[in-house]
């Protein structure tokens, strides 16, 4: 039986003597001429380089030896996840038990990691939120219902950010008007087009003693109903054929989020009107 621990042989790379242990096979007797480490960075750039050359018939092979050895691999992608979920358990135990030892000291902690690697963190979520609908909508339901369970602090929260940012609300009103400019056809007339939808907003606010407001159905720069937020994939036109009259709630909740089905609706109550 061959001893693996012996020590005995020596890289021809780096000239280290070594175990055998720390040697490749080479056939059924013999040893690699240069160890693991070695071999490693070596066969990972030849590898590269062969893929690069010829994609297909390396995805082939991989193909090929998934489905030669199909079991193994999902046995061995089972214990692993399984392990993995067992480590995450235990780190997530471990990391209530040293944060109620001392809840202060953790949390300063937390600060200092979050001032630290904030950026990667946001960075991440962010792109997550992008590209899953999924947790996309689990974070909106859940800010939604914060919303509703902390009226006041929120309140408090949004008048506390506007009085650090009035800057950006300026630059945030100067662009809607230029936007609603752009987005004005040169045969509207202004004042006299809009004038009897302004009016009729009062008055349902007035008779019903509701808040509503003035929106526009197709948002002059707004996102289809299931992408992200900050892509403008939608352009309105500022004209009366594209405005209506909803509560203040609906409206905000809205945002500039656009769903066609919305737009079909109102067509279709137009016409019946």
């Amino acid at each position: 039986m061959e001893n693996t621990t012996q020590i005995g042989k020596t890289c021809t790379c780096c000239n280290r003597q070594l175990p055998l242990s720390h040697f490749w096979k080479n056939g059924r007797r013999g040893r690699r001429s240069q160890c693991k480490e070695c071999l490693g960075p070596a066969n990972r750039k030849r590898a590269l380089e062969q893929y690069r050359k010829d994609p297909e018939s390396k995805i082939e092979y991989q193909r090929d030896y998934y489905n030669k050895n199909r079991e193994s691999i999902l046995s061995a992608l089972k214990t692993k996840y399984e392990v993995a979920e067992e480590f995450r358990e235990k780190k997530k135990e471990n990391s209530l038990r040293n944060y109620w030892a001392d809840p202060v000291t953790s949390r300063v902690k937390r600060k200092e990691s979050m001032r630290k690697h904030g950026h990667k963190w946001r960075a991440n979520q962010r792109v997550k939120y992008e590209e899953d609908p999924s947790y996309r909508e689990n974070v909106l339901t859940a800010n939604r219902e914060w919303r509703k369970e902390n009226i006041e602090k929120d309140r408090e929260i949004k008048r506390e950010y506007y009085q650090n940012n009035k800057d950006r609300f300026r630059v945030y009103q100067r662009n809607r008007k230029k936007h609603i400019g752009r987005a004005t056809p040169p045969w509207v007339n202004s004042l006299a087009d809009f004038l009897d939808i302004e009016k009729e907003c009062l008055r349902i606010s007035e008779e019903l003693g509701i808040k509503h407001h003035i929106d526009h159905i197709i948002p002059l720069r707004g996102t289809l109903t299931g992408f992200a937020r900050g892509k403008k994939t939608v352009c309105g036109l500022h004209v009366p054929e594209n405005l209506q009259i909803i509560t203040e709630a609906e409206n905000l909740s809205k945002g500039c989020r656009f769903d066609p089905k919305q737009w079909d609706e109102s067509l279709a109550r137009k016409r019946e009107k």
